[in-house]
């Protein structure tokens, strides 16, 4: 058995739960709506990730966990077209997630109604597929490695080395604009049960439908030497039957699942509130400032999505006219930040006219946008001193502010360079005493999970 990861913060990824496809719709990015938005088609990506050191294959149709498995618990988005459809179509089933905390396992099917399984923890609906064969839809096949503890799906034909084929049809497509059209009203609440015989993620449900082939057969096998995967994904040996077809896959009349005891909490996720959160930074020059001070990089307003960096901006004050303005926000619908507090202070340390509005704030956490902490001004020059920025966080301990600061000129400018994590009980301080000589300093914030 592989080793399991333990890069995972305090609230594991079991714990995170599913990121809804209908939960990460905003914050004007074109790839995040076209994943994230319920589409009344077939159209929606399932994005296909694996996690070498954990040894999970996971899978979701949302743009934003996508992003957030790969930057904050070490996935890599594999090369396959995987598209599943919105509930409002017609003859589609939900396609229920899992998570085996014992296995480190991402568990995936149509049966059970999401009902509980021993050893896995229900998350929610990754999406919606069918359960049977049609024009332009291609199987969806379910494998199991008994010796990683992995489910691993992919429409691709062959044998992964290592891993059986398990008794489940799921069938999808294999590139948007293909299959019905749905409502244009999506559905409100949660599929109804399965009705079917139960559930098994153990990888023994070996087995066949009658008559029915594990492959589409018009689809050609691997060529043994060339992988169409990524290198974490498991080679084909195109040479080894995927399973024996006489081996029964599991007693249908003995459900997997706890009929009475419910799986889930239909309210959002940890993963659901987090990515929904927003880091807001305003970087631009003040009222009738020469623009060229605050140059180089970014100026304005931006929203960033929570664990990705926010842009570089370049502070460059000298003895032109005027200063530069920064402030900061936090967008939190769904209040994932409960508890958390974090202080800027701003103070000189030297002429207190290079310093405009010096004290200490702290960056607001609304549910909207809208509201940013006080602003303050620098517009350091040739005089005595420059101004300190202090950062620091309290009330949540899973979670780090990232400061980046470099010089790009005269390193005497820019005091305490590198790349800096304020975490509850470490504060980091900042020293900016741009003025005649070359160059500025660079900055960029990034807050995520520790």
């Amino acid at each position: 058995m592989m080793t399991r990861s333990r890069r995972l913060p305090a609230a594991p990824f079991a714990a995170l739960g599913l990121l809804l496809m209908t939960a990460c719709g905003a914050g004007g990015d074109a790839a995040l709506e076209d994943a994230d938005a319920l589409s009344q088609d077939c159209s929606v990506r399932l994005y296909r990730m694996y996690s070498g050191s954990s040894a999970d294959h996971f899978y979701t149709a949302s743009y934003a966990e996508m992003k957030l498995a790969q930057n904050q618990f070490g996935y890599v988005l594999e090369d396959e077209d995987i598209f599943i459809c919105s509930g409002s179509v017609e003859g589609v089933v939900p396609l229920y997630r899992y998570w085996g905390e014992t296995a480190g396992d991402h568990f995936y099917t149509t049966r059970g109604g999401g009902r509980a399984i021993d050893g896995y923890v229900f998350e929610g609906v990754t999406g919606y597929v069918f359960p049977a064969k049609d024009d332009d839809r291609v199987r969806l096949h379910r494998w199991y490695s008994a010796t990683d503890g992995d489910h691993f799906y992919t429409t691709l034909t062959g044998n992964p080395m290592g891993y059986v084929l398990e008794d489940e049809m799921i069938w999808v497509y294999p590139r948007a604009g293909l299959g019905p059209r749905g409502s244009v009203r999506p559905p409100t609440e949660l599929p109804p049960e399965a009705t079917d015989g139960g559930v098994v993620p153990s990888g023994e449900d070996a087995g066949t439908d009658s008559g029915t082939s594990p492959e589409d057969a018009g689809a050609p096998p691997y060529d043994a030497g060339t992988s169409p995967e990524d290198a974490g994904a498991p080679p084909y040996d195109a040479g080894t039957p995927p399973y024996d077809a006489g081996s029964p896959a599991y007693d249908a009349g003995a459900p997997a699942y706890d009929a009475g005891t419910p799986a889930y909490d239909a309210g959002p996720s940890y993963l659901d509130r987090l990515a929904a959160v927003r880091f807001v930074h305003r970087f631009e020059p003040g009222a009738g400032a020469d623009p060229t001070q605050c140059n180089g990089r970014f100026s304005g307003t931006e929203e960033v999505v929570f664990g990705d960096w926010s842009k570089v901006i370049r502070i460059d004050a000298d003895q032109r006219n005027g200063w530069c303005d920064q402030q900061f926000g936090l967008i939190d619908p769904l209040n994932a930040l409960e508890g958390l507090r974090i202080r800027i202070d701003f103070y000189a340390d030297g002429d207190p006219a290079q310093c405009k509005n010096p004290g200490s704030r702290e960056i607001p956490i609304a549910s909207a946008a809208g509201l940013l902490s006080s602003v303050y001004g620098i517009d350091t020059d040739g005089r005595f001193g420059g101004c300190q920025q202090e950062f620091s966080l309290e009330g949540r301990d899973d979670l780090a502010l990232d400061v980046q600061f470099e010089a790009d000129g005269d390193a005497g400018q820019c005091g305490n360079t590198g790349q800096h994590a304020v975490v509850s009980g470490t504060s980091v301080r900042l020293r900016l005493d741009t003025d005649h000589r070359a160059g500025g300093c660079r900055q960029r914030f990034r807050l995520r999970l520790r």
